[in-house]
């Protein structure tokens, strides 16, 4: 729709709503713009900052997410998964338990792994397919990021995004 300055000159009847002329026109289309970015602000800004809820449910089992226990750092990041063989993966991090760590990197979990030099390292063997579910054949990995969380002792560590590639 043109704007009022170019279907009729100031003072004159504008040609939609009828029987408005063009100062009355440009007065409400300032108004609901103000009332559009007022919705807004109140309305969507507010839900960017909502906050990580504090606890997860899994299988009827309440876990934590906490600081004490914490992914610091994937190496190799990104991790390159080569198709018919497993590719290693060092996490470091802290608050590891000795012999019973969960880690989930994206639709992968593993279970039961022990850790390293006083909990602060896990050494995981990245698949090169990820299950499909259904009971179809499994899949080759998507490229992209995948969250990677660890739990221990009925606490999950904060997600670490981590990136997978295909090798070139």
């Amino acid at each position: 729709m043109p704007s009022c300055r170019t279907s009729c000159t100031e003072g004159g009847a504008h040609p939609w709503p009828p029987l408005l002329r063009c100062s009355q026109w440009d007065r409400r289309v300032r108004k609901y713009a103000r009332k559009t970015v007022a919705l807004f602000a109140i309305f969507a800004l507010p839900a960017c900052r909502r906050p990580v809820e504090p606890r997860v449910s899994t299988s009827g089992a309440e876990l934590t997410i906490t600081d004490s226990l914490q992914v610091i750092r994937v190496t190799p990041n990104p991790v390159i998964v080569y198709d018919g063989r497993s590719n290693e993966i060092r996490i470091e991090g802290r608050g590891f338990h000795p012999t019973s760590n969960t880690i989930a990197l994206g639709p992968v979990t593993v279970g039961d792994v022990a850790s390293r030099d006083n909990g602060t390292v896990l050494l995981l063997s990245v698949p090169d397919r990820v299950p499909s579910g259904g009971g179809a054949a499994p899949l080759l990995w998507v490229p992209g990021r995948y969250p990677l969380t660890v739990t221990a002792a009925g606490q999950v560590s904060v997600p670490y995004m981590t990136s997978i590639a295909r090798p070139e």
